[in-house]
């Protein structure tokens, strides 16, 4: 690890619970700069509990994928005072 380098960590692709351990881990290394949700659904689309977000389909999949991170993070005492970004 380089000292003072620190990291957005952009939850695309993983679990929910696999971001925020991500996270958590992070932030106990000191390296936790913020989360970020999906990159860019607009170009690559997500699935989340089974529907495709994002891109030409329905965007609800993608604002429940940000609204559950979203309060995955806040809940979890190492990392509930981390920003969390959504990318439109």
């Amino acid at each position: 690890m380089y000292p003072g380098v620190r990291f957005n960590l952009t939850c695309e692709g993983v679990t929910i619970s696999s971001a925020v351990s991500e996270g958590d881990a992070l932030a106990n290394a000191g390296a936790l700069l913020s989360f970020e949700g999906p990159n860019e659904p607009n170009n690559f689309p997500i699935t989340y509990n089974g529907a495709t977000g994002g891109g030409p389909n329905s965007w609800i999949p993608v604002a429940q994928y940000q609204r559950d991170l979203y309060a995955a993070i806040k809940a979890n005492p190492t990392v509930k005072n981390y920003p969390v970004f959504a990318d439109r």
